[in-house]
Order: structure tokens, then C-alpha cells, then sequence
């Protein structure tokens, strides 16, 4: 059937995000088609070692490296493996209570039942539900982060970048939208703003970590030229996470169609080779 005439385009599912990136100053490169994502900077050794360096170092600033992440947290830090695997045991049963029956159900007592301990262990390790929950985002989050500090390496090493895209953009996005138990960590950040900070402090990480790991293989400035982008790319991808409603085919072709512009947009920003 054709389309009715005068009738406007629809807008995608996703065209606020042309919104994000409209603000982003950094513009296209003038007059030039988009580059060739294969053609790198050629690196020594020494710059190679100062990149993963640089890697490490945004890691250890995040205060999401799993072995002290938790410890703001704490009213008291295990001191025997017994101990973390009680703590990460409460953890889990926060998530289970949120996916099984929804944020508003979930409390030190019902984590208490879960676990099957008396609550007074529970109140032994965390102050409150609140802090406790924080906990469980703080601990998903390590985890991300370290995940992504490997990717970015292997981004400024070797690898297809559109592949390296895609593949990121799953871990990061749509298995958060297909898990039920990451989906259980996206509804607890909505709902306790010091879980919030939580989860914007790992976007912020990861806009650092792909700023530097594009900064090496395509040179510009890792902090003034790359870091805009790349948030404008993390804030793309975090506002159609937080507004899917499920997990169906529909959220996951957003996040496809997502991926497919930050692509473009990217291509369209690889600094002009020297020489050129």
C-alpha cells in the first residue's frame, strides 16, 4: 500500500537521540566522506605500554574495582571467605526478590527469608535495604567495568572496531535488557538515587576507557576531541536502556539501531590521517 500523501515521516523510536548528539560539539569532519576505520595510527611499543597504562589508571580511579568497591558500603567487611560468600549471598537474594516480585517487595527481612538467616545477620553486614542495594549495584558495576577495561585494550590492540562496536554495545546494553537479572540491577538504579550516582559513575568510566582506546588507534586528544563523543555515545545507548519496557524484539532493535548510528557517528569523527 502507498503511503497517503502529505503524511509526515514517523519519527523512530529513537530519534531523541539525535537530541544527545546535536549538543555534542565536536562536528563531522568538513567535506570528507567517511573514514576508513581500518587505518590506525601505527604505535611503538612504548606508546603501546602507556595506552594500557592509561587504561588501568581510569580503572582504579572509577571506585568500582571489585575487591573495594563494596567497602563504603559495609557496616562491616568480611574477614573469611564464609563471610563474602554470606555478603554476596544477600546480594543475590535482593536481585532474586526484585525480579521474582518488583522492587517494592524487596527488604532486609525478605533477603533475611531468602537467604534463610536470621535478619540479624543481615543488619551484621548493611545498615538498611537502601545500602544494601547499593551494594548489589556497586558489585555489577565492578564487574562491567572490568569487562570493558578489557575490551578497550583489545580495541587499541587489534580487532574490527565496527565489531568491536557491536560486541560491546551487547555486553553493555542488550544483555541488560534480556537478563532478568541485569534488568533487576537497572530497575534497583531507577529507584534509589545513591544507586543512580552508582550507575552514571560507570557510564562516565566507560566513555573515559572508549575515549582513550579510539584516541590511540586514530590519534586526537583523548580528554578534549574523543571524551565528548563518546559520551554522547554512552548517553545514547543509556537512555534507550532505561526507557525499555521489556525485554521483547522491539527493545532490541532499538538498541541495534542505536548501535548503527554511533557507528556512523563515529566514522564521521575519525580525525583526518597526518599527512593528509
Amino acid at each position: 500500500m502507498s503511503k497517503a500523501p502529505n503524511t509526515p515521516e514517523p519519527v523512530p523510536p529513537i530519534g531523541q537521540v539525535v537530541g544527545i548528539w546535536a549538543q555534542e560539539p565536536t562536528a563531522p569532519r568538513p567535506g570528507r566522506s567517511p573514514a576508513d576505520p581500518d587505518v590506525v595510527v601505527e604505535r611503538s611499543e612504548a606508546e603501546a605500554d602507556a595506552f594500557r597504562v592509561a587504561v588501568h589508571e581510569i580503572f582504579a580511579e572509577s571506585e568500582l574495582v571489585p575487591e573495594l568497591v563494596l567497602d563504603p558500603v559495609l557496616r562491616k567487611r568480611p574477614t573469611t571467605e564464609k563471610g563474602w560468600a554470606t555478603v554476596n549471598l544477600m546480594l543475590d537474594a535482593a536481585l532474586n526478590v526484585v525480579i521474582r516480585e518488583g522492587i517494592r517487595e524487596v527488604g532486609t527481612r525478605a533477603v533475611a527469608r531468602e537467604v534463610g538467616v536470621n535478619i540479624a545477620t543481615v543488619y551484621q553486614y548493611f545498615d538498611d535495604i537502601d545500602s544494601l542495594l547499593l551494594a548489589v549495584a556497586l558489585r555489577d558495576q565492578s564487574f562491567r567495568t572490568v569487562a570493558l577495561a578489557e575490551r578497550t585494550i583489545e580495541l587499541g590492540e587489534s580487532g574490527d572496531m565496527r565489531e568491536w562496536l557491536e560486541t560491546t554495545v551487547e555486553m553493555l546494553a542488550i544483555d541488560v535488557i534480556q537478563s532478568g537479572h541485569h534488568r533487576a540491577v537497572v530497575t534497583i538504579m531507577q529507584s534509589v538515587p545513591a544507586v543512580r550516582a552508582v550507575s552514571t559513575m560507570a557510564w562516565e568510566t566507560g566513555a573515559r576507557y572508549m575515549a582513550t582506546g579510539f584516541a590511540y588507534r586514530y590519534g586526537g586528544d583523548a580528554h578534549s576531541y574523543w571524551l565528548p563523543i563518546t559520551r554522547a555515545v554512552q548517553s545514547a545507548v543509556r537512555l534507550v536502556i532505561d526507557d525499555a519496557a521489556e525485554s521483547s524484539p522491539e527493545d532490541v532493535q532499538r538498541i541495534r539501531e542505536v548501535t548503527q548510528m554511533g557507528w556512523e557517528y563515529l566514522l564521521a569523527r575519525i580525525p583526518e590521517p597526518v599527512g593528509t
